[in-house]
């Protein structure tokens, strides 16, 4: 039997964090910019070193905080079947997991940040439940950094290294050209993998996981960017739907006895894309003010089209 998800989430519950996060955002981009200016005209003082760096770091954890409560609003305000998902968890807990992973990515040049991911995912992933049954989180932070360090980091240092040789170093903006064009090709098989990577757990009796062959998904994916390219932009929400409905129509839920629980998503593209341009260009024209009830409403719309079939 076909169900869908609802989403309960107002634009106001997240206004009074996305304006305080926005509102400190700026002031730091402003601090950033002026510091940068000043080590750009030579000063290279220690002052102006340390404001850089803990104006960046102030900027990624303010995000963060936002990104916290955007993400315990809406899991709280999921309802299916009349019963609403629950966390358990606090924003202390989730402070102390993410300043320890940022202290340990700083420490190790930035070598952690793949565990840092996955303790976030599982965070937020185990201390969400349904119905009183917890999720567990099945990947581990190792394939994530050999998913980056082999797709990402080396290719792009090795690509670096090439433009320098074939160039030279009077040439910069050429090889940056080489690296951009590396990016366009390899952006399918990367978010095919990390898809898979995110999308390998379990919830009570049920292992869920994402089956589909990495070439077949970075073919999709490739064809989607190229129609956003070739459109200026303007496609980007279809794709974005089309991409959602692809990794939910290929989503293993099954349990040990083989029973499976099937999701999809009732896309109608032309006014799917209408509704999400409109709030797009609302968010433009209020500069950024609307981005909460853009955000509310166009989850709110996905998730009431998104079914589970049991």
């Amino acid at each position: 039997m076909k169900n869908y998800l609802s989403l309960h989430l107002k634009g106001e519950q997240l206004f009074p964090y996305w304006i305080s996060t926005y509102l400190l955002g700026i002031v730091l981009a402003v601090i950033y910019y002026v510091r940068s200016r000043a080590i750009l005209a030579g000063d290279m003082s220690f002052d102006t070193s340390l404001m850089i760096v803990l104006t960046a770091l102030l900027l990624v954890a303010v995000y963060y905080i936002y990104f916290y409560y955007s993400i315990r609003f809406t899991t709280e305000s999921m309802e299916y079947k009349g019963e609403r998902f629950e966390v358990s968890y606090t924003t202390s807990q989730f402070l102390s997991t993410f300043l320890l992973g940022l202290f340990l990515s700083l420490i190790t040049f930035g070598l952690y940040i793949p565990w840092l991911i996955r303790s976030i995912v599982t965070f937020f992933l185990e201390g969400s439940s349904y119905r009183g049954v917890r999720y567990s989180f099945l990947s581990d932070g190792l394939t994530l950094f050999g998913i980056i360090t082999l797709l990402i980091i080396v290719p792009i240092i090795a690509i670096s290294f090439i433009g320098i040789i074939i160039f030279g170093l009077d040439h910069p903006e050429k090889s940056s050209m080489l690296a951009n064009v590396y990016q366009l090709i390899i952006i399918a098989p990367y978010y095919t993998l990390l898809s898979k990577w995110l999308l390998n757990a379990r919830y009570g009796e049920y292992r869920i996981s994402l089956k589909v062959s990495i070439a077949k998904m970075a073919a999709f994916i490739f064809g989607q960017i190229v129609l956003t390219i070739i459109t200026a932009g303007i496609y980007f929400p279809v794709y974005m739907l089309k991409m959602y409905r692809y990794v939910l129509r290929h989503i293993e839920c099954v349990n040990g006895e083989g029973e499976q629980v099937r999701l999809d998503y009732d896309l109608d593209a032309v006014q799917d894309w209408l509704f999400t341009w409109g709030q797009i260009l609302l968010t433009i024209v209020t500069l950024g003010v609307y981005v909460p009830w853009m955000y509310a409403k166009v989850t709110a719309r996905v998730l009431g089209k998104t079914s589970v079939t049991e």
